[in-house]
């Protein structure tokens, strides 16, 4: 994860600003990722897989910083990006993300990530 608190300094302003790096090359670090650059792409790719272990590399201190972020595309993104989101919302408030959860395992196809479960939400 390449994830940026208000507190780093490694990187300049528009990382600390996204709170994620979508790509990282030899050379350089990019705020995108190869297929867009819309927040939930690069949050969520950075993010899976969904396990268990997630709530150890989705630290609170940082979802506190990235939420606010990615919560104003709530209301835009596609489902499959919409349950990571949710998942990582998790981390925050677990009730509410779960009840964002449940509706979207309706639909297995286009949906709540169909490699995932509600064991691990």
């Amino acid at each position: 994860y390449w994830q940026m608190m208000d507190e780093d300094t490694v990187y300049p302003k528009a990382f600390k600003e996204t709170k994620m790096v979508g790509i990282v090359g030899s050379a350089d670090a990019k705020v995108f990722t190869w297929f867009g650059n819309n927040p939930e792409y690069v949050h969520g790719i950075n993010m899976m897989p969904f396990t268990p272990i997630t709530e150890e590399l989705l630290r609170k201190e940082y979802v506190k910083e990235e939420y606010p972020i990615l919560e104003p595309r709530l209301e835009d993104v596609a489902d499959q990006w919409l349950g990571i989101i949710e998942l990582a919302h998790a981390v925050l408030d677990p009730d509410a993300a779960f009840e964002a959860v449940l509706p979207l395992q309706e639909n297995l196809i286009t949906g709540f990530d169909a490699g995932n479960s509600l064991t691990n939400s």
